[in-house]
């Protein structure tokens, strides 16, 4: 594929150097099918996409390259002309944004317009994903607890990670690179419980996500006394800064109280 990529850059150069900049894709080309075919080939390949070959490549570039080309051309309008507007504000020193949310709509609304424009909501404090927060995940045991557990249950289970990355102290404990199953030549172990690779209870990890473009940390809580509330946790872990009160069961309840009601 890099053979093809080079040597079809390289043909392009020698033969067509006046079109560099303007040539357009046709299928009928077959320096812009390989061109296309190598590059397509080697960006799937990266992302472990099941590659294509060239003639089914030539068969789906010639109808989605037009389509797909519109589309980029009018969203990327639309995104420089919302960054010119935080640019201004930096500029004049302003406080409230003129920079919009805009929706596309395949058709055009009852005053005739496709874009549609909407204020921009402020970060959530809470939400993991749209502002710089500190995970605290509370697990009943680290040593029962498996670091693939971890990563499954908590950080793609919950909180939508795609392939995580976790780090502790400058060393990746959990690769996603690695398959399942156990590794002892390479080092990796999936199958470790956080006590063996060191996590203790406030330990903090740091945690990336180079397909969701995510980073963050995350601070492991050991809790033992969810074992006892196995009902509200059932899976054995619980998101957030503190663990919630324990509900009290109604025969829990302050004997006064139900006396009084009786009478």
């Amino acid at each position: 594929l890099a053979d093809l990529f080079v040597a079809t850059v390289g043909a392009i150069y020698a033969n067509r150097s006046g079109e560099i900049g303007t040539l357009t894709f046709t299928k009928d080309d077959p320096q812009c099918v390989d061109f296309v075919t190598a590059a397509a080939n080697i960006r799937m390949n990266n992302y472990r996409i099941e590659m294509q070959s060239r003639w089914t490549v030539q068969s789906m570039a010639g109808s989605i390259i037009p389509a797909v080309a519109s589309t980029n051309a009018i969203l990327s309008a639309l995104i420089v002309q919302q960054a010119l507007h935080i640019l201004r504000e930096g500029e004049l020193k302003r406080t409230a944004t003129q920079a919009r949310q805009v929706w596309m709509r395949y058709e055009s609304t009852s005053i005739g317009k496709v874009a549609i424009g909407s204020q921009l909501l402020k970060p959530n404090a809470e939400c993991h994903a749209c502002s710089n927060t500190t995970v605290v995940v509370h697990v009943s045991s680290v040593s029962e607890w498996q670091i693939n557990k971890l990563v499954k249950v908590v950080l793609c289970g919950q909180l939508g990670l795609s392939q995580p990355m976790v780090v502790l102290g400058g060393d990746m404990i959990y690769d996603p690179e690695f398959p399942e199953g156990d590794h002892p030549e390479e080092g990796a172990h999936p199958e470790w419980s956080l006590k063996q690779w060191g996590v203790d209870s406030g330990k903090m990890l740091g945690v990336m996500d180079d397909i969701q473009k995510r980073d963050f940390q995350l601070v492991v809580q050991e809790a033992p006394e969810m074992l006892e509330r196995e009902e509200e946790f059932p899976e054995g872990y619980f998101i957030g800064k503190d663990l919630p009160p324990r509900k009290v069961a109604e025969s829990e309840e302050n004997p006064a109280k139900k006396l009084k009601t009786s009478d």
